[in-house]
Order: structure tokens, then C-alpha cells, then sequence
């Protein structure tokens, strides 16, 4: 009866908000429910280094032909320099630049530029083996210098001057060095133990591009601003255009190391010669060009299913690819209402996620599992970590033992948030939440939809102590870098508190470099975190891509709101 009751109250006023939505980037609900893929080990953590895989057994190689045009809703900075790179742009990242480490379709680490890497018994200092061959996009062989210089340009102590990325900047505050430590070896020494280095250096972090090797000569020659008008790397492709915030047209790269003939167990370079990127912030124009013929692969959603199919095309999924989260702000001010750890469980408690589930997305679409940033396929998940139930009467009397009954007393707050493209309708989610908390709990709370951007920097500015922000983020399998960022960083400016004990829980996890004995450590540290509770996990989406009638197949990967896996896109 509940639940039927908040539906009638909700959907009158959501009928008409969501027939505009049409335009906005949304989920899309798959074909059949999106299974958790098995929870991957720890390859390439191990304190004995990771050999390269077995040559693969030969194959007729793809002649590549055609062009696949692809549109995108949000290219964000547009940089390519890994120091202004971010999550938005993965999608080009990812094809232009190559990474010290790869990955696979199974969230696991595997060899890339380096040809494995290692861990001293103390943890702090991480040796890669660099592999021989690889070539830049000029023809250039890579070498050791461009290695060098690529990571301390990544690492070193300028870093937190040169870019505003706070992961990068966190990373190279631990870092005490980096250097050359034989003909082809490269080691970084931290000032504690990181166990989670390795996933950090890998394409499978999609938030920023520390593993990215640059061309020295290139950087030495133009400098920053001249790479970014022309870039040079060592990816599956080459940029060959670059018209900022319209085109990004790229061509197959053959000396893409990730290769057989090099060893790889699988052909890495595009079976296509030329990849289109397009910048398109309108979803309805991307699905009229994908029915026209104009685009080939466009970011979809739910609105747009039938148009897609319609005209001979198909949705597909790339699992759990973002994960939707509250975040207290500012709580280590003991004067703040999210100080009070009955608080943050009590307004929690009082958010009908089945409903925001079923309203909003559909319910093969979002999933209401897993905690922030730890859905089901992440290391150290377990379904304790799961959201918490919907009980009002269970907010209610902890804001009361809180000193709030009824929310007498309770100061007027917003609910910070944005429109963002790997997680649909979160300004509608923040609404819902919203009115959930005034109808409860009896608060004064207000939602302020603004510019991502702008938002971030107040937050990082401790602009909004006693908001919450409701936002996104991308699903990864290690978080390690986002949690010391979160909670072990004194001087972090992305910190939820200044508890040391949270802190101890996290280098203690952080600390643990046996392979087998991550998956406890991390589940421990994250029910720690989950108790102290601040931040409230949403749940998770699976995002759609269409796909038009030209393409044959593509096989994206899980835990990533961005286009992966672009050489397996085959065209009919």
C-alpha cells in the first residue's frame, strides 16, 4: 500500500517530465537482466611479477575496411594530456593512448606497455618491466626516457600545480620518487603501502590516465599546449582531426603493439579503418542520424529503445557501468547536522530506492546493490554492503535520538546535483529523494541542479558544508584510489571526515598485498566505512548504446559508462 501510494503521488507529476526526456541521456532496460560477471582475482598485484601471455595461435588476420561513426553526448574538457584528462573523455583516451597496463572484458588486469610488475615486501615501491617494440603514432619507437618522463610528469612533485584532477594530485603527494631502476625497469616509491598501484596505472580506471606513456620529443618540441592540438600516442588509433566540440576522426593505427605477433593472445587494432567520434549533446538528433544511416553507434536510452529497433538497429549494455551515490559535506565540523552518524543512517533509511528504481528507470536497468562504488562484480563486495531498507519508522526515531524529532531543529539544506551522462535523471532522482525527506522526516530541503563543474569546485572549496551532493561516478573494480581520497588523506579536499580510525581502516586494507587476501581485507575496510555511513549508495545502471543496422557485433566491458572495446566492433 506504501508503495502504491508514493507511485500515485510521484507519476502525475512525472508523466509529463518524462515524456521530455526523450532529448536527455537516459538507461535503457536490456533484453534480459544483467548477471554480475564472477568476481575477478587480482592479477598483476602479486609480489612476483606478471609474465606476458602466451603467443595466441595464428589466425587470418582482418582486413580492415569502412568507417563506423560514433556520437557521444558529452566530450567534457576535451584534453588529451593525462593531466587534464577525465572520465568523460575515456572514450578518446582510451583510443588514442596506450597504458602501462591492459585489461580485459572480465575487469582483470593484464600486460600491456608493461610486460609485468612487481611489489618490495614493504609495499611502497612498485617495479614495472617496460616491453620492447612499442611504437608512438609518428613511427617512433618507444623508450625508456619516454617512459621516465611520462610518469613523473604523472607523479612527480609538480603534479598538484598543473592540474586540478584530485586523484592524480593525491597520488603524487604519496609518491616520494620515480625512476629508472634498469635497462628496462621503471619504480615508483610511495610513502606507504599501495596495494591497489597497479589497477591505478591500468585502462580500467577510467577517472584519470596516470598509466599513459607520452612521447618525450613530441612534449620537448611543442610543449602542453601544442600536444593538445595535436596529439601523439601509442593507441589503437590515430587522431588525424580534431575539430573541438564537433569532430574527433580517427584512423587505425597498424603498429598497434597488442597484437600476435608480438606476443598478445588477441588482434587489439581496429577492424575498421577509420572511427568517426562525434560530439552530439542531443540525444534525439544522435537517434535521428543512427536511423538515417549518418551514425553507426550513439549513447542511447530508454526513451529511444523503439526508435532504434525500428529501424534495424539494436540496444546493447555495458554492465554496471556507473553507480549513483549521496555524499555527506563537510561532516568533520562537529556544528554540521551530518556529523551525527544517526543522522546520515536515519535520512538514508527514509529513501524508497525500490521506488526511485522502479519510477525513474526501469528495474533491469538500475540495480539497488552494492555500496557507492562497490557494486557486485568490485573487489571487496558482498551483499552486506547491499542499501538500506526502507523504514520511516526506523529514520524517525533515529533523528529523534539524533536531537531532531519530527525534523524540529534541523537546519534548511540542499541536495547538490547536475545532469550527467553515464547515470540518467539524477536531477528527477534528487527531486524524489527530496520529497522523501520532507514528507518522513519533516525536513527543509531544496534541489539545486546545476553545472557538474561548478558544483565540484565549491564542493572541493568547502563552499557547501551541510548540503549533500547526489551524484555519479563510474563503476571500477578497485577503489582503492577514491576511498584514500575519501577517507586517508588529511589535506584531501574530496574528504568525507577526519575520523582516524576510518583512516586506520583504510591504510590497514590498502596495506594487504597478497592477492588472495584482498578480497577479505577490502570487504572489511568497506563495512567499516558502510557503518560510519557517509555517503549513501543509490544502486548502479547498465548503460544502453544503439547500435545501427551496419554493425555486426560489439562487445563492450563491464564497469565503465564509456565506450570500450572498440576493436571488437565488426561492421556486416
Amino acid at each position: 500500500m506504501r508503495l502504491r501510494a508514493y507511485r500515485a503521488t510521484y507519476l502525475a507529476g512525472l508523466v509529463a517530465l518524462l515524456g521530455l526526456l526523450a532529448v536527455a541521456c537516459g538507461a535503457a532496460a536490456p533484453a534480459t537482466p544483467s548477471a554480475a560477471t564472477p568476481r575477478p582475482t587480482t592479477s598483476g598485484t602479486a609480489a612476483t611479477p606478471v609474465a606476458s601471455p602466451a603467443p595466441a595461435t595464428a589466425t587470418a588476420p582482418i582486413k580492415p575496411a569502412g568507417k563506423i561513426t560514433m556520437m557521444n553526448g558529452n566530450w567534457a574538457k576535451q584534453q588529451f594530456d593525462p593531466l587534464g584528462g577525465d572520465n568523460e573523455g575515456t572514450v578518446y583516451m582510451r583510443t588514442l593512448h596506450g597504458y602501462l597496463i591492459a585489461g580485459n572484458d572480465q575487469a582483470k588486469m593484464v600486460p600491456g606497455i608493461a610486460t609485468g610488475w612487481s611489489v618490495s615486501a614493504d609495499g611502497k615501491t612498485w617495479t614495472f618491466t617496460i616491453r620492447k617494440g612499442v611504437k608512438f603514432h609518428n613511427g617512433e619507437e618507444m623508450t625508456m626516457d619516454d617512459v621516465l618522463f611520462s610518469q613523473l610528469h604523472s607523479h612527480g612533485p609538480d603534479v598538484p600545480t598543473n592540474t586540478t584532477i584530485s586523484t592524480l594530485i593525491n597520488q603524487a603527494k604519496q609518491t616520494e620518487k620515480v625512476e629508472q631502476t634498469g635497462p628496462d625497469k621503471i619504480s615508483w616509491t610511495h610513502t606507504k603501502p599501495l596495494a591497489n598501484f597497479a589497477f591505478y596505472q591500468s585502462e580500467l580506471f577510467g577517472s584519470q590516465h596516470a598509466g599513459v606513456i607520452l612521447p618525450k620529443k613530441v612534449f620537448d618540441t611543442v610543449g602542453r599546449t601544442g600536444y593538445e592540438k595535436n596529439p601523439i600516442s601509442a593507441g589503437t588509433a590515430k587522431l588525424v582531426k580534431y575539430v573541438p566540440s564537433e569532430q574527433m576522426l580517427f584512423e587505425r593505427f597498424d603498429d598497434y603493439y597488442y597484437q600476435p605477433a608480438n606476443g598478445f593472445p588477441e588482434d587489439r587494432r581496429l577492424k575498421i579503418q577509420t572511427l568517426d567520434m562525434r560530439l552530439v549533446p542531443e540525444e534525439s538528433t544522435r537517434v535521428a542520424a543512427l536511423r538515417s544511416g549518418e551514425a553507426d553507434l550513439i549513447e542511447a536510452s530508454l526513451v529511444s529503445r523503439k526508435q532504434i529497433e525500428g529501424a534495424g538497429g539494436k540496444v546493447i549494455f555495458s554492465r554496471e557501468s556507473s553507480y549513483g551515490q549521496i555524499q555527506f559535506l563537510q561532516c568533520w565540523q562537529p556544528e554540521l547536522w551530518c556529523n551525527k552518524k544517526d543522522v546520515r543512517h536515519a535520512l538514508d533509511y527514509a529513501i524508497d530506492k525500490n521506488l526511485i528504481r522502479t519510477t525513474l528507470y526501469g528495474t533491469d536497468v538500475m540495480e539497488s546493490k552494492g555500496w557507492t562504488l562497490v557494486t557486485p562484480t568490485a573487489l571487496g563486495y558482498g551483499p552486506e554492503l547491499d542499501p538500506f531498507p526502507y523504514d520511516v519508522a526506523k529514520a524517525k526515531d533515529l533523528l529523534a535520538k539524533a536531537g531532531y524529532p519530527g525534523g524540529a531543529g534541523f537546519p534548511p539544506f540542499k541536495i547538490q546535483t547536475w545532469a550527467a551522462g553515464d547515470f540518467p535523471f539524477l536531477p528527477e532522482m534528487s527531486l524524489l529523494v527530496a520529497d522523501m525527506w520532507k514528507k518522513n522526516l519533516g525536513l527543509d530541503v531544496q534541489v539545486n541542479t546545476g553545472e557538474a563543474v561548478g558544483i565540484r569546485e565549491k564542493w572541493q572549496a568547502f563552499q557547501l558544508g551541510g548540503d549533500v551532493m547526489l551524484r555519479s561516478n563510474e563503476g571500477r573494480w578497485d577503489g582503492g584510489s577514491s576511498i584514500i581520497g575519501a577517507y586517508a588523506l588529511p589535506e584531501s579536499r574530496t574528504r568525507r571526515t577526519d575520523d582516524p580510525a576510518l583512516r586506520a581502516a583504510v591504510q590497514e586494507a590498502l596495506a594487504v598485498m597478497t592477492p588472495t587476501d584482498r578480497q577479505a581485507a577490502y570487504n572489511k575496510m568497506y563495512r567499516t566505512l558502510y557503518d560510519a555511513h557517509y555517503e549513501v549508495g543509490l544502486g548502479y545502471v547498465n548503460l544502453p548504446w544503439g547500435l545501427g543496422p551496419r554493425v555486426a557485433d560489439w562487445k563492450p566491458w563491464p564497469l565503465s559508462a564509456y565506450a570500450t572495446a572498440m576493436w571488437t566492433v565488426t561492421l556486416k
